[in-house]
């Protein structure tokens, strides 16, 4: 089937086939866009993470539901990031793979990717991998403090 894709594809007018170029272009700008919009929530997180390392016994007494509740809202973090960020790889990969199928080849290998331009591309998942060992050293510390 591939093979009758770029067929089609190479059949179409010029204009129609940068229209189609264009449309996934855009589509793989918006989803390496919305994977480093991930960033900012990651940063909001860590600092709703210091409030509750720095939580004040005075406002609500820390009992084993309380330090059960934060461990879920803890631990939920993480989980929610990891799936957000995989669901955007995978759209990330599908559009590589429609632009592959027109052009019948695979460009993504042509294009130079510079050691920031690779770091920029991990860097989702890097501070993920950080906020989540905060986020275990964290839990750890509420079940462990006897007040």
């Amino acid at each position: 089937m591939e093979p009758e894709i770029k067929t089609e594809f190479y059949k179409l007018p010029v204009e129609q086939q940068l229209y189609l170029l264009d449309a996934q272009h855009d589509l793989l700008k918006s989803v390496i866009h919305a994977r480093t919009g991930i960033l900012p929530v990651i940063s909001s997180l860590a600092a709703t993470m210091l409030v509750v390392a720095t939580f004040n016994e005075h406002l609500i007494p820390l009992t084993n539901l309380v330090r059960l509740i934060i461990s879920v809202f803890l631990i939920l973090i993480p989980l929610s990031l990891f799936i957000h960020n995989s669901e955007l790889k995978i759209a990330q990969r599908k559009i590589l793979n429609n632009i592959t199928k027109y052009l019948g080849e695979d460009f993504s290998r042509k294009v130079k990717q510079t050691r920031y331009d690779k770091f920029i591309a991990w860097y989702p998942d890097i501070a993920i991998w950080i906020l989540t060992v905060a986020i275990v050293v964290l839990t750890y510390l509420v079940w462990s403090c006897k007040f």
